[in-house]
Formats: C-alpha cells, structure tokens, sequence
C-alpha cells in the first residue's frame, strides 16, 4: 500500500470511530496504530526509494565507464560537436554529398590536408593542387573509414586516433611521430561507379 492509500484508510478509520460513538481512547489508539502503520510505510519508501537511485546510479556509472573503454568518450584533442564511431573514428561532417557511398575497393578521388593535433601540416593534395585518387582500403583504417561515410561534394574534419592511424610506426618523412593522433580535412571529389 502506498503512503496516500494509508492516510486515507486512517482518515476513514478515525471517521468510523467517531461515528460510531468510540470514545477518545479508542480513537487515540486507532490513530497511533495508522501512524505506526504510515511509519512502516514511509520507512519501506524510503529504503526503495534509496535501493531504485542506487540501482540507476550503478547504470549510469556502468554506462560512463563502458563510454571510455570502448572509445566514445571524446579525447581532449577533438572537439566537443564530434561524433565518434564504434571503431573511436571521430569525424565531424560539414556536408554529407550524395547518397552515392564508396565501397571497401571503390576508387574516390578525394582532396585532403593531414595535419597533426598541434596543427602542423603533414600532407595536402590542396597544396600539391591536385585531388589524390584510391581505395580505402589503401590508406590508413580511420581515414578509409571516413571517405566511406560520406558521398560526392561531401566534406568532413576526420579525427584519427593512433591506433586508427600509423599507430606504433612513425613517419619521418613526413613529421608523424609514432602513435600520433592525425587529423584530416577532407573533401570528396568523385566516387567510382
């Protein structure tokens, strides 16, 4: 029973005493025994009250924690607009493009500028003046991964974790030091048909 359904059933029962001519002892007793049955009741709420925000803080804390463990957290590094992806790719898109989508070996021509998280640039097709051509399966996991969630005329940042990157294997050549976090700027030029 719940707390109002018991203060109405004192309510009644100390009505039915005076009604019926029960003296003041009787009703005395009568609402000692509702408040010590309200008593109980506030008491049994209470402990459930406690054991439900217990149980739903556990699920939040589960929830955060499985966040940071499989990599939906958003690193310091990229912005607070991100979306992440289950493989911890995050990406923020400008313009999604067609509806066309490049498969694993579908040629996409794209014109990109690779930057480090300082913002040193490492690679631009924009400064060579030509867009680069390839598969995305030919590149680097998270950067594949990105060219193929967006369509023609489509632009993105891409936020590259190392592990989605180069990972352990530095590029001297190029500035990029092992298990650096990349970020790409891209644009999609053409998709094969």
């Amino acid at each position: 029973m719940n707390k109002i359904k018991i203060i109405a059933l004192a309510t009644m029962t100390a009505a039915l005493a005076a009604c019926s001519g029960n003296d003041k002892e009787s009703t005395t007793n009568n609402e000692d025994m509702t408040n010590d049955a309200v008593s109980q009741q506030e008491e049994q709420t209470l402990s459930q009250t406690a054991e439900e925000v217990a149980e739903v803080v556990s699920e939040q804390v589960t929830e955060a924690v499985e966040k940071v463990s499989s990599n939906e957290a958003i690193p310091s590094w990229m912005p607070k607009n991100v979306t992440i992806t289950p493989s911890g790719l995050g990406i923020v898109i400008e313009k999604p493009g067609d509806a066309t989508r490049a498969g694993e070996n579908t040629p996409v021509t794209v014109h990109y500028r690779g930057t480090l998280t300082d913002g040193t640039v490492f690679d631009s097709s924009y400064d060579r003046g030509q867009p680069a051509t390839f598969q995305p399966n030919q590149v680097v996991p998270g950067f594949g991964e990105g060219i193929r969630m967006l369509g023609k005329g489509g632009k993105a940042t891409l936020y590259l974790p190392s592990d989605l990157a180069y990972g352990p294997r530095a590029i001297p050549q190029a500035g990029i030091a092992a298990n650096s976090n990349l970020i790409f700027d891209i644009e999609i030029v053409d998709i094969a048909k």
